[in-house]
């Protein structure tokens, strides 16, 4: 029974079958497949997390690979009425034939983006797809869950269904050449992602939790509830009437002359709020020979964002202080004194680069967006500008043609010479190395 009347259970976890086959451990096979030992270890975080028990469906035995002629169990119909559906996103879960994505992400989408029905006395109204959190921040019913990076295409069909960037909690283990689910034995330390199991099921835990939290008490009531509550007036004579207008209009004529200075000091707060640090982007490079396109993808996306209005840019110096240091994403944000966080990488493939980039709220760590791209080189200007666009719209930032346009490196317009001058800065500062080194060699001598 789920705590909110109308709905049949709060959580709804949708995957692919073989996202959850048992898999093989040092040739012994494992009880539980991933989907079913994610559940187990999130049913136990939410008791920890949230006072009243949470109700989760999860079909051990889902359909998968459904054809035009078969039938869907009506009965999932009533359980897609959820407050919260997780789809665990792997390789295969962007199938159009697949049960999971026809039938159970789509199905939701478009049920939770469908109109309210009336409202009826006794009756709780439908919430939609995107709701307000008691901190002001909207966030969706929809919680992703990433298994695997995801192919681009399929990253654009997710995009498209929700009609914005997918906004997703990995659990993701990477080395050079693995793609392949986080999972509870692996080392923190191993995983080039640097995340914890264990902590990423906190992390949906609290999200969770943020989402309950704000339809139970909604902030924000509809106008027609608004009206409706109001209690009936009661009878009075013309001079009581008169006397109450005039009160209020004092009332409004002394705030507007005396709070005017308060309301700008607000939306200077919500300026500050949106403030961003865009760290050195990490050559995973097998060779570490991209370090110096790495330096400067980082700042072409920190000058283009600082072209944003509503945005509060940390300067290039600051930001590159952390430059190959191994610290937490909330003690660099609490040191440069900011809100969010953009870090990426750039890996060799094949004969482009695969560049990866990520906006993380600093205060829970959570990944707000995040992206793959497998460009050249030579496409730096389109790769800045794209990635910055995505960040602000990430923030809720609206950008008009101007603010685009202006998201260009003022030197030229030519990448192959911009690349060039590039290059030419990291052999320079090579060979100050090298003379440093020397140097220090014959003193030591």
């Amino acid at each position: 029974m789920a705590i909110l009347p109308g709905y049949e259970y709060e959580i709804f976890i949708s995957y692919r079958h073989n996202d959850n086959l048992p898999s093989q451990d040092y040739g012994r096979q494992a009880a539980d497949g991933w989907v079913t030992e994610f559940v187990q270890n999130l049913e136990k975080e939410l008791r920890a997390t949230i006072k009243e028990p949470l109700s989760i469906y999860f079909d051990k035995n889902p359909h998968d690979g459904l054809l035009e002629t078969h039938h869907v169990d009506k009965s999932l119909e009533g359980k897609l009425k959820c407050l919260i559906f997780i789809p665990i996103l792997s390789q295969t879960y962007c199938d159009p034939k697949s049960f999971a994505w026809q039938h159970e992400f789509c199905a939701f989408n478009k049920l939770a983006n469908a109109p309210s029905p009336p409202e009826r006395a006794g009756v709780r109204p439908e919430f939609g797809r995107d709701i307000k959190l008691t901190n002001g921040n909207v966030a969706s019913r929809i919680l992703p869950i990433k298994i695997h990076d995801l192919d681009t295409e399929d990253r654009a069909s997710i995009e498209k269904e929700i009609g914005g960037a997918l906004r997703a909690i990995e659990f993701i283990y990477k080395e050079s050449g693995v793609n392949r689910p986080l999972k509870s034995s692996d080392s923190k330390t191993d995983n080039q992602n640097k995340t914890d199991y264990r902590n990423q099921i906190n992390k949906v835990a609290n999200a969770i939790k943020e989402i309950v939290s704000a339809v139970k008490n909604p902030t924000v009531q509809s106008p027609r509830k608004a009206i409706n509550e109001q209690p009936s007036p009661k009878p009075t004579n013309n001079k009581k009437i008169a006397a109450a207008s005039l009160a209020l209009l004092v009332v409004l004529a002394i705030g507007y002359f005396f709070y005017q200075k308060p309301a700008a000091s607000n939306k200077q707060l919500t300026s500050l709020d949106k403030s961003i640090a865009v760290l050195p982007f990490t050559d995973m490079s097998e060779q570490k020979d991209q370090g110096w396109f790495g330096d400067g993808l980082t700042e072409e996306i920190l000058n283009s964002l600082a072209h944003v209005n509503g945005l509060n840019v940390i300067s290039r110096t600051s930001s590159f202080a952390f430059k190959n240091k191994n610290l937490r994403i909330q003690v660099i944000a609490d040191s440069l004194g900011v809100n969010y966080i953009v870090e990426g990488s750039i890996r060799k493939s094949g004969t482009g680069l695969r560049i990866t980039a990520q906006l993380v709220r600093a205060k829970d760590g959570f990944h707000i967006w995040s992206n793959t791209y497998d460009r050249s080189a030579t496409d730096i200007f389109e790769l800045q500008k794209e990635i910055a666009t995505k960040i602000a719209g990430s923030l809720d930032i609206s950008l008009d043609e101007k603010a685009i346009e202006q998201m260009q490196w003022a030197g030229t317009t030519s990448a192959e010479a911009y690349l060039a001058f590039l290059k030419g800065i990291e052999l320079d500062n090579q060979a100050h190395e090298r003379s440093l080194f020397v140097d220090l060699t014959t003193i030591a001598s």
